[in-house]
């Protein structure tokens, strides 16, 4: 079900290498050009990726002020209103936000590279 103000992304579109992100971490990535762009955050957990909008459930900001989200533990951490929202399933364990979840995207593995599945 798609989540207000979020765009869907298409299924096939790549996001990024998967030397790109290490084990354990996490890159956001821009996609379009102009405005809005619409980012992707990507995480890497072993053979698992998991993937989310960079959208914080409190307010319509990325979770991030500089380059990258921030990975402390099992969880992402809004740099913005300090909400922690768990790797697993982007659910919102404290903050503003407590109860809410990210919107996750479901990615694939081919070729050496992500893609929106």
């Amino acid at each position: 079900m798609p989540v207000e103000g979020v765009p869907l992304l298409p299924s096939g579109t790549r996001l990024c290498a998967v030397s790109d992100v290490a084990d354990g971490m996490a890159r956001v990535v821009e996609l379009g050009r102009g405005w809005p762009i619409v980012e992707v955050i990507v995480l890497r957990r072993g053979d698992r990726w998991i993937g989310y909008h960079n959208r914080c459930a409190h307010m319509p900001v990325p979770l991030n002020m500089l380059a990258n989200v921030f990975v402390v533990g099992d969880a992402l951490v809004c740099d913005h209103h300090s909400a922690r929202f768990r790797v697993d399933d982007g659910y919102c364990t404290d903050g503003p936000c407590k109860g809410e979840s990210l919107a996750s995207l479901a990615l694939a593995v081919r070729d050496g590279a992500i893609f929106v599945a």
